[in-house]
C-alpha cells in the first residue's frame, strides 16, 4: 500500500539540515539558525510557512525560531531518538502542538517499574507571542498517556479531517502490554486514547522506533528495532 508520510510538508529538518523538495528534486542544506551543529539527539523537526521559509524546528529538548534564538524547551524530554511530530492547531494560524516523549516516574495506577517511563506529551508554540519571535503558552506541558511506556513509542499524524480535527497514533510497548493507540486532535487540544489495538507483552519486541499511515489511514506500519516490520 502507499504510504502518507508523516512530514508532509515541502521543506524537512533533519540532523542540522533542510532538505527542499519545492523544485521536484531534493535540495540539502546544511546549517540550521543557531544550531550548534551535529547532536546527541537524532530527534529533530521543523515547520514552514507557505512559502517554505522556516518558522521554528526542534533540536531535541530546545525550540529554536528562524532567528536562531531558543523560544522554549520541552519540559523533561526523556527520550533522545524518539519521533518529534509538529501539529498546526485547527483554526489558529500562529500555534502548533509539539508531541513529543517526556521522561515520567512511575505513579499509580500504572503497572511497578523501576526507572523511568517515556510518556507522550505535547506543548503548544505560539508564533505571535514576543512580537512575532515566538514562544510557548503556559502550562507548557500536557501529559496524554500517563502508564506507557518503558522503552518509548513511535508516532504518526494523519490527514486533516472535514471537521477540523486530525488524528495522532502511537505505538508503545510496557512490561504489560503492547499496544496501538489513537488521539483526536482539535483546536481544543489533544484528547484521552482510544486503544485500537492490544496484545500481550513480547519479550522479542523492542523500542518501537517509526511508525507511517497508508493514505487512507486504514493501515499503518511501524517497526520495533532491528529489521522487524509490522502491518
Amino acid at each position: 500500500f502507499s504510504l502518507l508520510a508523516q512530514a508532509q510538508q515541502q521543506v524537512w529538518y533533519l540532523n542540522n539540515q533542510s532538505v527542499d523538495f519545492r523544485s521536484g528534486l531534493p535540495l540539502v542544506t546544511q546549517g540550521l539558525p543557531g544550531s550548534p551543529g551535529a547532536s546527541i539527539y537524532e530527534s529533530r523537526n521543523g515547520v514552514h510557512d507557505q512559502n517554505g521559509d522556516l518558522l521554528f524546528y526542534l533540536d531535541g529538548a530546545h525550540i529554536m525560531n528562524k532567528q536562531g534564538n531558543a523560544i522554549g524547551n520541552l519540559l523533561s524530554f526523556g527520550f533522545p531518538h524518539a519521533e518529534l511530530a509538529i501539529v498546526a492547531v485547527p483554526g489558529a494560524s500562529c500555534k502548533y502542538y509539539v508531541i513529543y516523549q517526556h521522561t515520567s516516574k512511575f505513579t499509580p495506577p500504572c503497572p511497578p517499574l523501576n526507572g523511568n517511563r517515556y510518556n507522550l506529551a505535547y506543548t503548544i508554540v505560539d508564533m505571535s507571542l514576543n512580537n512575532g519571535q515566538g514562544g510557548t503558552i503556559t502550562p507548557s506541558i500536557q501529559e496524554l498517556d500517563s502508564c506507557n511506556y518503558v522503552t518509548g513509542s513511535a508516532i504518526a499524524v494523519g490527514k486533516p479531517k472535514n471537521n477540523n480535527t486530525q488524528y495522532l497514533y502511537e505505538v508503545g510497548l510496557n512490561s504489560v502490554a503492547f499496544d496501538i493507540l489513537k488521539y483526536t486532535i482539535s483546536s481544543t487540544g489533544i484528547s484521552t486514547p482510544t486503544t485500537i489495538y492490544s496484545s500481550n507483552y513480547d519479550p522479542s519486541f523492542v523500542r518501537p522506533a517509526e511508525m507511517d499511515l497508508s493514505y487512507a489511514e486504514d493501515k499503518l506500519v511501524f517497526t520495533t528495532g532491528g529489521n522487524d516490520i509490522h502491518i
